[in-house]
């Protein structure tokens, strides 16, 4: 598994474009094989900061959506104050795995992107 995770900082006078563009992407990579979770979050505290997290069951899953023809990463161009922030995670453990074992035990590891 892959989780792509995208910041979007939106111009303050393009928010409501922006939300018609989260949701219109939304209705599309739903239609993409491999999707197993999408989120769009906005920030409590800076109300122009959004962040898309979208898994995927293998980077060939993730590819298949970046190349989609619907995919509409340079319809944000306008809307944006600035280029999004983007980083790449692989599944390390289930949540399970850590909740068994006292916190103090718990050991974390840099996984390098791939």
């Amino acid at each position: 598994m892959i989780t792509h995770i995208v910041t979007h900082w939106v111009k303050p006078d393009q928010v409501e474009r922006a939300l018609e563009l989260f949701e219109h992407n939304g209705r599309v990579i739903k239609s993409v094989p491999g999707l197993v979770h999408r989120q769009i979050l906005r920030s409590t505290t800076e109300s122009l900061r959004f962040t898309a997290i979208n898994t995927w069951e293998s980077e060939e899953a993730f590819q298949r959506w970046m190349e989609h023809p619907d995919h509409m990463l340079d319809s944000y161009g306008t809307t944006l104050s600035g280029p999004a922030g983007s980083d790449y995670f692989e599944k390390y453990k289930n949540a399970g795995d850590f909740d068994s074992r006292p916190a103090e035990s718990d050991r974390y590891e840099v996984i390098p992107n791939p």
